[in-house]
Protein backbone atom coordinates (compact mmCIF):
# COMPACT_ATOMS: atom_id res chain seq x y z
CA UNK A 1 0.00 0.00 0.00
CA UNK A 2 3.06 2.28 1.09
CA UNK A 3 4.34 1.76 -2.61
CA UNK A 4 1.44 2.20 -4.65
CA UNK A 5 0.29 5.19 -2.80
CA UNK A 6 3.71 7.19 -3.22
CA UNK A 7 4.20 5.49 -7.03
CA UNK A 8 0.86 7.74 -6.97
CA UNK A 9 2.65 10.71 -5.77
CA UNK A 10 1.00 11.42 -2.66
CA UNK A 11 3.46 12.58 0.47
CA UNK A 12 4.07 10.22 3.69
CA UNK A 13 3.70 12.37 6.59
CA UNK A 14 4.09 11.26 10.33
CA UNK A 15 2.18 8.79 11.91
CA UNK A 16 1.54 6.63 8.81
CA UNK A 17 -0.94 9.67 7.54
CA UNK A 18 -0.74 10.32 3.35
CA UNK A 19 -1.59 13.42 1.59
CA UNK A 20 -2.30 14.39 -1.66
CA UNK A 21 1.11 16.61 -2.51
CA UNK A 22 3.66 18.36 0.04
CA UNK A 23 1.39 21.33 0.06
CA UNK A 24 -1.24 19.55 1.68
CA UNK A 25 0.96 18.34 3.91
CA UNK A 26 2.59 21.70 5.15
CA UNK A 27 -1.50 23.07 5.26
CA UNK A 28 -2.07 20.12 7.54
CA UNK A 29 -5.05 19.29 5.24
CA UNK A 30 -6.63 15.81 6.06
CA UNK A 31 -4.92 13.17 5.17
CA UNK A 32 -6.54 10.93 2.44
CA UNK A 33 -5.28 7.60 3.75
CA UNK A 34 -3.59 5.98 7.77
CA UNK A 35 -1.59 3.39 7.21
CA UNK A 36 -0.78 1.94 10.80
CA UNK A 37 0.58 -1.38 12.40
CA UNK A 38 -1.39 -1.89 16.02
CA UNK A 39 -1.16 -4.31 18.23
CA UNK A 40 -3.87 -6.50 19.52
CA UNK A 41 -3.99 -6.76 23.47
CA UNK A 42 -5.53 -9.89 24.58
CA UNK A 43 -6.98 -8.78 28.52
CA UNK A 44 -7.36 -12.61 29.53
CA UNK A 45 -3.45 -13.11 29.07
CA UNK A 46 -1.77 -10.14 29.56
CA UNK A 47 -0.01 -10.27 26.69
CA UNK A 48 0.55 -8.41 23.34
CA UNK A 49 -0.03 -10.41 20.33
CA UNK A 50 1.31 -9.79 16.72
CA UNK A 51 0.65 -6.75 14.93
CA UNK A 52 -1.92 -5.59 12.25
CA UNK A 53 -2.13 -3.38 9.67
CA UNK A 54 -4.82 -0.97 9.54
CA UNK A 55 -5.70 1.22 6.67
CA UNK A 56 -7.99 4.45 7.52
CA UNK A 57 -10.05 6.03 4.21
CA UNK A 58 -10.65 9.85 3.94
CA UNK A 59 -14.01 9.30 2.69
CA UNK A 60 -16.37 11.95 3.11
CA UNK A 61 -19.91 11.25 1.08
CA UNK A 62 -19.68 7.59 1.15
CA UNK A 63 -23.16 8.59 -0.97
CA UNK A 64 -20.94 9.03 -4.31
CA UNK A 65 -18.79 5.68 -3.99
CA UNK A 66 -22.48 3.50 -3.79
CA UNK A 67 -22.60 2.95 -7.43
CA UNK A 68 -18.66 1.60 -7.50
CA UNK A 69 -19.15 -0.37 -4.58
CA UNK A 70 -21.81 -2.24 -6.25
CA UNK A 71 -19.08 -3.78 -8.87
CA UNK A 72 -16.33 -4.34 -5.60
CA UNK A 73 -15.95 -7.35 -4.15
CA UNK A 74 -17.53 -8.36 -0.72
CA UNK A 75 -14.08 -7.99 0.83
CA UNK A 76 -14.55 -4.27 0.03
CA UNK A 77 -17.81 -3.60 0.75
CA UNK A 78 -17.34 -5.19 3.98
CA UNK A 79 -15.43 -2.51 5.29
CA UNK A 80 -18.52 -0.37 5.25
CA UNK A 81 -21.20 -2.46 7.20
CA UNK A 82 -18.61 -4.08 9.59
CA UNK A 83 -18.95 -1.69 12.02
CA UNK A 84 -20.50 1.54 13.37
CA UNK A 85 -19.43 3.54 16.10
CA UNK A 86 -21.12 6.09 18.55
CA UNK A 87 -18.77 8.82 17.76
CA UNK A 88 -17.21 11.72 19.77
CA UNK A 89 -18.53 14.28 22.72
CA UNK A 90 -18.99 16.92 19.84
CA UNK A 91 -21.79 14.13 18.10
CA UNK A 92 -23.86 13.48 21.37
CA UNK A 93 -23.99 17.48 21.72
CA UNK A 94 -24.88 17.90 18.37
CA UNK A 95 -22.02 19.80 17.18
CA UNK A 96 -19.72 17.02 15.20
CA UNK A 97 -18.73 18.52 11.81
CA UNK A 98 -16.28 15.67 10.47
CA UNK A 99 -18.11 12.01 11.24
CA UNK A 100 -20.02 10.36 8.51
CA UNK A 101 -23.42 8.66 8.60
CA UNK A 102 -24.37 7.09 5.72
CA UNK A 103 -27.28 4.07 5.23
CA UNK A 104 -26.61 0.84 3.36
CA UNK A 105 -29.10 -2.39 3.41
CA UNK A 106 -31.54 -0.13 5.49
CA UNK A 107 -28.95 -0.16 8.28
CA UNK A 108 -27.69 3.22 8.91
CA UNK A 109 -24.02 3.21 10.32
CA UNK A 110 -22.16 6.53 11.67
CA UNK A 111 -18.16 6.46 11.82
CA UNK A 112 -16.27 9.62 13.49
CA UNK A 113 -14.00 10.98 11.48
CA UNK A 114 -12.49 13.77 14.09
CA UNK A 115 -9.22 12.81 14.78
CA UNK A 116 -8.94 9.93 11.86
CA UNK A 117 -9.98 8.80 8.48
CA UNK A 118 -13.90 7.76 8.89
CA UNK A 119 -13.31 4.20 7.90
CA UNK A 120 -10.93 1.94 8.97
CA UNK A 121 -10.31 -1.25 8.94
CA UNK A 122 -7.65 -3.45 9.78
CA UNK A 123 -5.93 -6.59 7.51
CA UNK A 124 -6.44 -4.49 3.87
CA UNK A 125 -5.59 -6.85 0.84
CA UNK A 126 -3.31 -6.35 -1.85
CA UNK A 127 -5.58 -7.55 -4.25
CA UNK A 128 -8.07 -4.92 -3.10
CA UNK A 129 -5.99 -1.49 -3.05
CA UNK A 130 -7.45 -0.16 -6.23
CA UNK A 131 -10.45 -0.56 -5.27
CA UNK A 132 -9.38 1.60 -1.26
CA UNK A 133 -8.08 4.55 -3.91
CA UNK A 134 -11.04 4.90 -5.78
CA UNK A 135 -13.50 4.82 -2.97
CA UNK A 136 -11.27 7.79 -1.71
CA UNK A 137 -11.11 9.30 -5.13
CA UNK A 138 -14.94 9.05 -5.55
CA UNK A 139 -15.45 9.63 -1.77
CA UNK A 140 -13.16 12.61 -0.38
CA UNK A 141 -15.47 16.09 -1.13
CA UNK A 142 -18.67 16.07 0.63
Amino acid sequence: MDETLLSLGMVRGDLGYYYANEKALKQKTPCLFRLVNINTYNPWHSEIKSEKLELGLRIRNIYKCMEYLQSCPDSVKRIFIDKSDSGCQRRKDGTCKHGVSYEMDGQIYWRCACCDPAIRFQQPKIEDIPHYIKLVELGTKK
